[in-house]
């Protein structure tokens, strides 16, 4: 682009020469061909005034042209439908061009792109560049051309039209109005206007501190800012690989973004507005920005950032630290639900991260519904490849502290490696990696490690249940795919497993297994387990999940007063317990009643959030027949309590009979 301005700069100097000598020396047609003549010996392109030429000496040189046309074919790289150029005459005869006038009326530049990618502004190898094996002249440097003053310079009503037939590219830019002032080109000089891009109007705001440099080596200290759908402005070292201190503006990010004809998929986390400032350094395609700082309705962070726009998707890359995020946010429309109060381990805004603080504790509001849409971006418009580190992590009925991530995208996934979260009191660690099928359908992989999670909390959190504490290490791996939270569930495939450390069970007492054999029955009868807790020093079990069920053979419990074995099946799409069946027997060393007691199995059938707890009657009197005198006492005792229907026993009929078989008709 230099190099047509060179040209420019070169047609000017010649037509204003032409203004002081032409009336009294040469006829306007002869005048005319020699200009096109000089023009196109030095740019190897054809040069034409098609229309009028007025030429005048009184009181001001001054020269009107019309129809100027400036290259080949039906498209020419620039047509003038009119200029005026007025210059003073006794600056002339030191050699200075002062102009007092130059007006350049609708010009249209058409810029052209062929197959090969080369541009028609470009001079074919082999010809001389404008200006090139000449000595510099009293211009310090500016090709040959005299000095230079700039009085009013002006294009109105301009268009800049681009098409690339290698890419496909088209853009137009029209009623480009601008106005150059330059007193020397020695020193400073301004360009100011506005212009008309993809249905918006973009305001201009040049500063040059060495306008002679800006033309000769393409580079000078100044700044410049631009007002539009995107605001920009930039203070440095301008050039075609500019550096400096920028800042970027876009009060409305949908519109900016429509402006900018880039595609955002509907599910990609977007703000509203968006305020990018830091050191910029460009090379090619390739924009970095140091110490940035980001600013919007869904993010404050600071940091490194690099942006290559040279492959087939654009590429962003570098590190931020981030406040709290807000993934309730991230979700497009009225999907989300509130989020939770307080991140359960992020410290306040302002102050240092403490690793273990017990920080407010969240409100959800109840259970994640699972008709909720399953909103996660399975792509973006970049392909990402960011380290963040944030203070905190907020999300629908999730909350977790310092957190630390590596996010990396594709045309179709998002992968995001957890390399550490402080959640709960404990730690995780793991990745997430997130898809879409052929229908859109998004698919979700996920692999977690956690260790020294407060359990209470996390229920909480998940499904505002409370029962169980203690300390839990887990390991999850599992895919799976669905339009909401309920069908990705329902649909799960993968292994997990879990252990607990020095826990409580609220609302079921093993120990009232513990005692004399009648007794128990009797309270069995009379209330179960419920009530009361059970202090646990160890349980663990792993499952294998298969489309949303999950089972497990291992199921391991150890208590003060007894060691627990089971096995169950878990539905978790429909978050209920199909069946899980617990075998108590005595710990080790424990002596009394319970050492002798027959091992009674208790059944949790029903709701993650109430599951109903029972024994397993059958089970049971099928123990208790081995001592005949036992059961008899048992039998007699219960139902001394009332309480069934029609004024019958506790003890069921169908375990009566059960029990008058296993006696022998007793």
């Amino acid at each position: 682009m230099m190099r047509i301005l060179l040209i420019v700069l070169g047609v000017v100097g010649l037509l204003l020469v032409a203004v002081v000598l032409a009336p009294f020396l040469v006829p306007r047609d002869w005048l005319v061909a020699k200009v096109s003549e000089v023009v196109r010996d030095a740019t190897g392109r054809p040069f034409a005034v098609e229309g009028d030429v007025s030429l005048s000496l009184i009181p001001t040189p001054r020269l009107v042209a019309e129809g100027i046309r400036f290259g080949e074919d039906e498209t020419p790289l620039l047509q003038v439908e009119r200029l005026e150029a007025v210059v003073a005459a006794l600056p002339l005869l030191s050699g200075t061009i002062e102009v007092q006038r130059f007006v350049v009326d609708a010009p249209v530049a058409n810029l052209r792109v062929n197959e090969n990618g080369e541009g028609n502004w470009q001079m074919s190898p082999g010809e001389e560049q404008p200006g090139q094996g000449e000595e510099s002249g009293s211009g310090g440097g500016l090709g040959g051309l005299p000095d230079l003053a700039l009085g009013e310079v002006r294009v109105v009503d301009g268009v800049v039209d681009y098409a690339n037939a290698q890419s496909g590219m088209t853009e137009r830019v029209e009623n480009i109005n601008l106005d150059l002032k330059a007193d020397d080109l020695q020193g400073p000089g301004s360009l100011t206007g506005s212009a008309d891009v993809r249905g918006e109007t973009v305001e201009l705001d040049l500063l040059v501190q060495k306008v002679g440099d800006l033309i000769a080596q393409m580079s000078s200290p100044g700044s410049v800012k631009l007002t539009g759908p995107i605001n920009a402005s930039m203070e440095g070292i301008l050039s075609a690989t500019p550096s400096g201190t920028v800042r970027v503006e876009m009060p409305d990010m949908g519109k900016a973004l429509n402006w900018l004809e880039v595609d955002v998929p509907a599910a990609a986390p977007m703000p509203t507005q968006l305020v990018v400032s830091g050191k910029l350094d460009v090379d090619g395609q390739t924009v970095s920005f140091s110490d940035a700082e980001i600013g919007s309705d869904l993010l404050q962070a600071s940091g490194d950032i690099r942006f290559d726009g040279s492959g087939e998707r654009p590429k962003l890359s570098g590190t931020l630290t981030t406040g709290v995020i807000e993934l309730a946010k991230l979700m497009p429309g009225d999907s989300a639900p509130e989020p939770a109060a307080a991140p359960a381990d992020a410290p306040a805004a302002g102050s240092d991260p403490a690793p273990q603080a017990q920080a407010q504790e969240s409100s959800p509001a109840g259970p994640i519904p699972m008709d909720m849409p399953l909103n996660v971006p399975t792509s973006l418009p970049v392909d990402l490849d960011m380290t963040v580190s944030a203070k905190g992590i907020q999300a629908p009925q999730v909350t977790v502290g310092p957190t630390r991530l590596h996010a990396t995208s594709g045309a179709n996934h998002v992968l995001l490696d957890l390399q550490e979260m402080q959640a709960y009191s404990g730690k995780i660690t793991g990745r997430a990696n997130t898809a879409a099928d052929a229908d859109g359908v998004p698919r979700l992989a996920v692999k977690l490690s956690g260790s020294g999670l407060q359990v209470a909390r996390l229920l909480k959190d998940l499904a505002d249940e409370e029962r169980l504490d203690g300390r839990v290490a887990l390991n999850l791996d599992v895919t799976g795919d669905g339009r909401t939270v309920g069908s990705l569930l329902g649909g799960l495939d993968g292994k997990a497993d879990v252990k607990l450390l020095n826990g409580t069970l609220q609302g079921f007492d093993l120990s009232k297994l513990s005692g004399n054999p009648v007794e128990i029955a009797a309270a069995l009868a009379q209330g179960g387990l419920r009530g009361g807790s059970t202090q646990i020093g160890r349980a663990g079990a792993s499952f294998n999940i298969a489309n949303g069920i999950a089972t497990t053979d291992d199921i391991s419990v150890q208590t003060p007063v007894a060691q627990v074995t089971g096995s169950g099946r878990l539905n978790l799409g429909e978050q209920r317990i199909e069946t899980m069946r617990l075998i108590p027997a005595a710990s080790k060393g424990q002596g009394g009643d319970f050492g002798n007691l027959p091992m009674v199995p208790v059944l949790i059938s029903g709701p993650f959030a109430s599951p109903n707890v029972s024994i397993d009657v059958d089970a049971a009197l099928r123990e208790l027949a081995k001592d005949p005198e036992t059961v008899n006492k048992v039998i007699d005792q219960v139902n001394k309590l009332g309480g069934g229907k029609d004024g019958e026993g506790l003890i069921p009929k169908d375990a009566g009979k059960l029990l008058e078989g296993l006696l022998g008709g007793q």
